[in-house]
């Protein structure tokens, strides 16, 4: 049985699909689709985006620039204690033209202000720098403290991998001077 023009015996040449309240009917259940299963795939992948507590990651940090109180780039393992707290013990290492080996020794505490694949976080870092100079016109070794406070956001593309962007301001006190700065940083992290 074919559709027929009212009023003739001639076949009906309009398409399913080009008929304006069926092509509206169709555009509606395609959008009330779409709309349904962002609804139900949401939750899922923000249930699948943080870390769970006890979890740890390893994380390399590049800092803006190598100014006079950090590296350039460290390595941290952040350990996520709870929902809302990390701690990230870290090392870093630059050997220097000059003749000026640096070593870098501290931790950051992280308190996370949010949940999902957007996470903000903010808090405090100490670190002890080792400073080792062979060049015999600046002054002898010492070792400096570094009190930093921190915040930013962190961005996870899944529960395992994640990029972070943070601004910094560090006072670095030692045996010759205080310096105060900023600057930013990039971390990549990996979980396991």
């Amino acid at each position: 049985m074919g559709a027929y023009v009212r009023g003739t015996h001639q076949p009906c040449r309009f398409q399913i699909g080009h008929l304006p309240h069926v092509a509206m009917t169709n555009r509606f259940f395609s959008a009330a689709a779409l709309c349904l299963t962002l609804l139900i795939a949401t939750p899922a992948v923000q249930a699948q985006t943080a870390p769970t507590p006890t979890t740890f990651g390893l994380s390399v940090a590049i800092q803006e620039s190598p100014s006079t109180i950090g590296l350039p780039a460290t390595v941290s393992s952040p350990i996520w204690l709870s929902d809302q707290f990390v701690l990230a013990p870290e090392l870093g290492f630059i050997s220097r033209e000059n003749g000026t080996d640096v070593l870098s020794i501290g931790a950051d505490a992280r308190f996370t202000l949010g949940d999902g694949q957007l996470v903000p976080y903010a808090g405090p870092g100490l670190r002890i720098l080792a400073v080792d100079r062979d060049n015999p016109n600046v002054p002898d070794d010492d070792n400096d403290l570094v009190l930093s406070g921190f915040g930013g956001a962190e961005y996870f593309f899944s529960s395992e991998f994640s990029l972070a962007v943070e601004g910094r301001l560090d006072i670095r006190s030692g045996d010759n001077n205080t310096v105060v700065g900023t600057t930013g940083v990039v971390r990549a992290s990996v979980y396991f």
